[in-house]
């Protein structure tokens, strides 16, 4: 899911995937324009699970939200990097691009919040652009419930000694 994410924020922003990061504050930065992206809110929904099969197996299949946030940094122009974050949610909404993101298993929900936040880097300004884009993905996790395979019964029935075993 890592590279769907990366390549969605290659083409939304079209900055070149090589200057595509994952916010990392160990890693120095590449030449401007850059983006850097980052989950910052995942949160799993809706489970439903399914009855163990023959072999005892059960699946969950969970709906997964997901906040994207991706950084934009350009000092081309003062509102370069609002522009591009702009840019970027009116692309996200394109028809081909959800299909894409939907080969990916994803599917865009919303894009919540596109913000121009220039930041003070030594005495000058640079332009920084944010987006937050909700995405959700279908989670199918399996689980090892397990089978009964015997079953006993032991006890007293109105004054009857009962004892049953039974192969499941």
């Amino acid at each position: 899911m890592r590279t769907a994410l990366w390549n969605y924020a290659s083409r939304i922003t079209g900055i070149p995937a090589e200057r595509v990061l994952w916010l990392n504050f160990n890693q120095p930065a590449p030449p401007r324009p850059y983006a850097t992206i980052q989950i910052i809110n995942s949160t799993t929904n809706n489970a439903a699970h399914t009855p163990p099969d023959r072999e005892g197996m059960a699946l969950m299949h969970a709906d997964t939200l997901i906040t994207l946030r991706i950084q934009v940094y350009d000092d081309s122009t003062p509102f370069a990097a609002f522009d591009a974050v702009n840019l970027a949610g009116q692309r996200a909404k394109l028809i081909t691009e959800q299909q894409l993101l939907r080969a990916d298993g994803l599917a865009l929900v919303d894009v919540l919040a596109v913000n121009d936040a220039p930041a003070l880097v030594g005495t000058e300004w640079e332009s920084r652009g944010i987006i937050d884009l909700q995405l959700r993905t279908l989670t199918t996790l399996v689980d090892e419930a397990g089978l009964i395979e015997r079953v006993e019964i032991e006890g007293d029935v109105q004054g009857i000694n009962v004892n049953v075993q039974t192969e499941v």
